[in-house]
């Protein structure tokens, strides 16, 4: 993964936003609230930054409206980001063992 391309920066930004939303969750069970307090606003902070990789990716890569409408939703259950990343990725990226047609 590197940040250099919209698709790393969605890859990232989405393994972020799936880890902070399973720890919001964990915080919420138990009912942690001072915990919980903080989470909150920073998985927000992070999932606006997710929606803004979405719409980079959405826009330079011509993506339909339910793989966009998936990777928002992404970042709402939990565990759902990080396989709707891996979904989008392997569309995105080419087959290796695919030839070339010229």
């Amino acid at each position: 993964m590197t940040f250099s391309t919209a698709l790393g920066r969605y890859r990232i930004m989405a393994n972020v936003v799936g880890v902070m939303l399973i720890a919001v969750f964990i915080c919420l069970i138990p009912a942690i609230n001072s915990v919980d307090a903080v989470l909150g606003p920073v998985h927000g902070a992070l999932y606006i930054v997710y929606l803004f990789t979405v719409l980079q990716l959405w826009i330079e890569r011509r993506l339909g409206l339910l793989t966009v409408a998936a990777m928002v939703s992404a970042g709402w259950v939990p565990f759902v980001a990080f396989i709707v990343e891996r979904w989008v990725t392997r569309q995105l990226t080419p087959d290796p063992a695919t030839p070339a047609v010229d």
